[in-house]
């Protein structure tokens, strides 16, 4: 299982706030909430057609770790680095800073 994290410090126990922020950026960029192989994720694709994109949230008590990583039928689960896929990989890599900076700013 290889996935690009962030850790992000939490100033607050309502997990459920930390969610709806994660939940608002991915939803406006086109990811839905599924349970994909017993986990709670967002996704974009379908793994078959097209790479897979997900993000994932767990929480240590102290910090949210934000995960990203796309998954495809062939290879299963790589990270945002590598040349293969460049774009996507870029764009997660955006969306991902940008939960991190959002998170950050409104100190939750």
């Amino acid at each position: 299982m290889s996935r690009t994290m962030i850790e992000i410090p939490m100033h607050t126990n309502d997990v459920n706030s930390v969610l709806n922020v994660i939940h608002t950026i991915l939803s406006a960029k086109g990811y839905v909430n599924k349970l994909v192989d017993g986990e709670n994720v967002w996704v974009k694709g379908d793994a078959v057609v097209s790479s897979m994109k997900c993000f994932g949230a767990i929480f240590t008590g102290h910090s949210v770790v934000v995960q990203a990583w796309m998954k495809n039928a062939v290879t299963g689960e790589s990270d945002l680095s590598g040349f293969i896929g460049v774009l996507p990989r870029k764009r997660m890599k955006h969306v991902l800073d940008n939960i991190g900076e959002t998170l950050t700013s409104m100190n939750l």
